[in-house]
């Protein structure tokens, strides 16, 4: 998954997300959006731990 939001292409998330994201914040980015539909836990507190900076 990171490999592949690195590579895609920037179209895809304007498309579904509505927004430009360049490919270094794409899983902090992702991470946010999942945080905030979360209810019984928080994604960014589990998820890709090793691959932020």
């Amino acid at each position: 998954m990171i490999n592949a939001a690195a590579y895609m292409e920037d179209a895809l998330f304007v498309e579904y997300w509505g927004e430009s994201v360049p490919p270094e914040r794409r899983i902090a980015r992702w991470l946010e959006k999942a945080d905030a539909l979360a209810q019984d836990w928080v994604p960014s507190q589990e998820l890709f731990r090793d691959a932020r900076s």
